[in-house]
């Protein structure tokens, strides 16, 4: 084929300009290009090569490449250089349908009219209701329509294929007509522009990007929806294309986005595609945005599940409602006095007040049940009775103190915090308030000053750590992207690692679960009995399973029946990747009930991926009675053990790659079996220093935390700019090996090893600095009680996060596409941050603060039955708040508001987090 110019001045300086870059790059070396002539009359022999449209003569069996960079240079630079040319004004115009049929067949399916009328730069606008304005050959369009035999389609889908390849033949030649000076029908073009738009929303492979290594050719997932339901509903779709060619690119994920009829399932379009007889693709599978879902008994069953549960979480929010602010409030009755009462702040009496003896009150009082002195009461902070209380000798209250049951006094009784008694309630009244959003949102959300020896600084740390672990898993993600180019520079920039090593947070969570068991158990100072005791260590072990199971199990039963539902261009274009791991949860639950989904050597049965810390983290608490016993007998002991602990993982992790030479350092280096995570990343013995050094740290607070330490200011200046080195060298220390740097594999055991420990070692002087106050404005900043309700709700916003973050990302109108490291956090890991949170406060409200009330019911019934145990720190029950100053603050079912269970952890050793 000959191709003449016509004298476009501007045109030949491209050709010019293409050739001088192809020379520049010194292409000649491995391939042989067609001379290129330009002496009198200018012609250009096979300007497109139709066997291989995107490259100039390039013959296949000497193209060689030793580097992927290079071959992509070569192939696409040709690409993004042709799209320089107008190539419908160069050619004759006898050889325009030539070149459109030959540059364009094999890209897209069904896109061959659309790549002629993008070549032309096509412009379709409709105005009002009569006109049409175009800018385009029909004719030529009209001759690149395919023609499909349909074989093996679905019957649906052929019929309605047919109809939008038949309003798109009747589109064009009514245009043809109008464009020729006719007299047209503006209302059939009116009622096929739909068959346009969807050959519009098609994806293409010339677009901008593609030096960036695209794998993905884009379409409009909006357009596709716009145009659903005027013929027939439409299926934003994601073709699996597989190049047919060998060349470096040929193991790409390649994708192309097709909107066909809904009708169209999975399985005909890559029929229809190969039908094509593509020279470059080979079409796979597909994946579409909207699924069918079948609802079977499990998804009924949830449901009807989740219908009871909001039903008795309203009946209960309405009963705790109305028993606060209606009963209490119209059951005020008379006050009789008949000794001296001296009230000095205020008093408030919504039942009976008998008082035979001298009382005096400098706070306020609150009495909603009978209240009989015989001797003298003596209030100066605050009382509140909710259940009879006798009264015959003196009390004195001078601070709070809580109880729950019926309080007979027959001797003297000093009270050095305050008095709390509550009226009995029925069993089954308590379960009901127990599910109340009313009281339950007041202990989740409650903001207040705590009392000394609390661990203030937890909050904050485990808020910043769930913000870290959303933005580890959000670039996880985005390496995905639908670029590959942008991600190899993601390690190069030294202050992604801030992100890349977002691992750490792991071993963050791994040390605050040890601080908080430690401090639990020796805050209590139990005696030896107790500890000896079986029922103690049942306890112990009791409380932590119905503590963490029932809010994640019944999250997993969630995301099971609900997760097929989160659809989205995301979802097609990760090919339903969570609808595999929802899958996986159907036959595998079972294994995380047993918190044993970290042994799972197959990452495609593991039921929901970010679980595996629960297991470990439980598999360490069954272990952690070892130290905490050792410790409670000699500190000697206890140490030798966390240090035997720590040096056992050690040497082990040099074993393990040892033997596995190739492992990699580091998670986000994991090769696609998965050996790190198998080996490393999930495996308790690896994992357990920070944890160990979490118990020894916890001891230290529980024992030496009252006691008034100071330390010179220079020496705790000198150590948080130590802690801050250390964490700046486990943060940026692999640099260089994430930058291709070759490691020795004791080398990575070294970085695996020392890394988490000494990042551990930083993080708990910040706990015990801020504790024994060396922090001044840091622990100012992170002991403030805003902090409070976000360490109260990570263990739920750590369940919810993961399903929430992947609903985030189909919010939007196409895969992502990685830009950054801020554009990642900032644009998807703090938004998916909050609406965790937003998520786990409804979650916790009504699974997990319940069941604890619940639990603690059942514990209480357990320690009546032995009683002679009298040990209440199994259920790990931290000691009291600050004084409760009015009836506000507490709960009507036997739980504050500001109640213990969140005072020193948000009531549970694991809630500190995770990855």
């Amino acid at each position: 084929m000959i191709i003449k110019l016509s004298n476009v001045k501007s045109d030949q300086e491209s050709i010019f300009e293409l050739i001088a870059h192809l020379k520049n790059l010194n292409l000649q070396r491995n391939r042989q290009i067609q001379e290129f002539r330009f002496d009198g009359d200018p012609t250009v022999e096979e300007l497109l090569n139709v066997s291989t449209p995107i490259s100039f003569r390039i013959k296949p069996e000497k193209y060689e490449m030793d580097n992927i960079e290079w071959g992509n240079l070569v192939a696409l630079t040709t690409i993004d250089y042709m799209k320089k040319f107008n190539f419908m004004n160069i050619l004759e115009l006898k050889d325009r349908v030539l070149v459109v049929q030959n540059a364009f067949s094999d890209f897209d399916m069904f896109s061959h009219a659309f790549r002629a009328l993008e070549a032309k730069k096509a412009e379709i606008s409709y105005l009002g209701n009569s006109e049409i304005f175009m800018k385009m050959e029909p004719d030529l369009i009209l001759s690149t329509i395919p023609h499909l035999n349909f074989t093996g389609v679905s019957s649906q889908c052929t019929k309605e294929t047919k109809l939008w390849l038949g309003s798109l033949e009747l589109f064009l030649a009514e245009s043809n007509i109008c464009m020729s000076g006719g007299k047209c029908n503006p209302k059939i073009l009116k009622e096929n522009l739909f068959a346009v738009q969807q050959l519009d929303s098609f994806g293409r492979l010339l677009q901008p990007g593609l030096l960036e290594l695209s794998t993905t050719f884009e379409g409009s997932f909006q357009e596709c929806e716009q145009i659903s339901g005027v013929k027939y509903d439409t299926n934003y779709c994601y073709m699996s294309l597989l190049p047919k060619f060998h060349n470096p690119f040929s193991s790409l994920p390649f994708r192309s986005a097709v909107c066909m009829p809904r009708s169209c399932k999975h399985h005909d379009l890559p029929i229809l595609y190969n039908q094509l007889g593509s020279k470059l693709f080979t079409a796979r599978v597909a994946f579409c945005v909207h699924q069918d879902v079948e609802k079977d008994s499990a998804f009924w069953g949830f449901t009807v599940f989740m219908i009871v549960m909001v039903s008795i979480a309203i009946l209960a929010t309405t009963v705790d409602f109305l028993r606060e602010s209606v009963y209490e409030k119209t059951s005020i009755v008379p006050l009789v006095v008949r000794e001296p009462l001296v009230v000095r702040w205020s008093l408030v009496v919504r039942w009976s007040l008998v008082v035979r003896g001298l009382l005096v009150v400098r706070e306020p009082l609150v009495v909603r049940e009978p209240l009989f002195v015989r001797g003298s009461l003596v209030v100066r902070w605050s009382l509140v009775v909710r259940e009879p209380l006798v009264v015959r000798a003196q009390l004195a209250v001078r601070e709070p103190l809580v109880v729950r049951g019926p309080m007979v006094i027959r001797g003297p009784l000093v009270v050095l915090w305050s008095l709390v008694v509550r009226e009995p309630l029925m069993v089954p009244l308590k379960i009901l308030i127990a599910f109340s959003f009313w009281t339950n949102a007041g202990q989740v959300l409650s903001v207040k000053e705590q009392k000394p020896g609390f661990i203030k600084s937890l909050d904050c740390i485990r808020a910043f750590s769930m913000s870290w672990v959303v933005a580890g898993h959000a670039l996880m993600y985005f390496l995905f992207s639908d670029a590959l180019l942008p991600l190899s520079s993601v390690s190069k920039h030294i202050w992604n690692h801030l992100f890349l090593q977002a691992v750490l947070s792991v071993d963050t969570f791994f040390l605050l679960s040890g601080i908080v068991v430690a401090y639990l158990f020796f805050k209590q100072r139990p005696k030896p009995a107790v500890i000896k005791s079986p029922l103690t260590w049942i306890l112990f072990y009791l409380h932590r399973y119905l503590r963490l199971t029932p809010p994640y199990m019944l999250f997993i039963g969630f995301f099971v029946v609900y997760s097929p539902y989160v659809q989205g261009p995301y979802n097609a274009w990760m090919w339903n990747a969570q609808n595999h791991e929802a899958n996986a949860c159907k036959s595998n639950w079972w294994r995380n009930l047993l918190y044993i989904n970290n042994y799972d050597l197959n990452q495609m049965t593991t039921c929901y991926g970010v679980s595996w810390y629960l297991a470990v983290d439980t598999q360490l608490y069954i272990l952690a009675p070892i130290v905490l016993i050792a410790l409670y007998f000699s500190f000697a002991a206890g140490a030798i053990t966390v240090v035997a602990g720590c040096v056992g993982s050690i040497i082990t992790t040099y074993i393990l790659y040892g033997v596995y030479d190739n492992m990699a350092a580091d998670s986000y280096h994991d090769d696609a079996s998965g050996e790190h995570n198998n080996v490393i990343y999930q495996r308790p013995w690896i994992r357990c220093t920070p944890y160990l050094l979490g118990l020894l740290t916890g001891y230290i607070i529980a024992t030496y935390g009252k006691r008034q330490i100071r330390l010179n200011w220079a020496i705790c200046v000198v150590c948080w700019l130590v802690a801050f080195g250390i964490g700046f060298a486990c943060l940026f220390s692999n640099y260089d090996y994430d930058n291709g740097s070759c490691w020795s594999p004791f080398a990575k055991a070294t970085f695996c090893n020392f890394s988490r420990l000494f990042w551990s070692i930083a993080v708990a002087w910040v706990i015990v600095a801020n504790h024994f106050g060396c922090g001044g404005p840091i622990n100012s900043f992170m002991s403030h009680p805003i902090w409070q309700p976000f360490g109260r709700l990570s263990y739920c916003a750590y369940i919810v996060h993961w399903m929430v973050l992947y609903y985030y990302l189909n919010v939007g109108d196409r895969p992502i596409h990685y830009f950054n490291t801020w554009q990642v956090y900032c644009y998807y890991a703090i938004p998916a941050t909050i609406l965790s949170y937003v998520a786990a406060f409804f979650w916790s409200c009504l699974f997990e603060v319940s069941t604890l009330k619940l639990e603690k019911m059942l514990i209480k019934a357990i320690l009546s039955i032995g009683s002679g145990s009298g040990f209440g720190s199994p259920s790990n029950n931290a000691t009291p708040k600050k004084p409760i100053s009015d009836e506000s603050s507490q709960s009507q079912n036997g739980v504050g508001k500001g109640h213990e269970s969140w005072e020193i952890e948000p009531e549970t050793d694991c809630s500190s987090l995770q990855l």
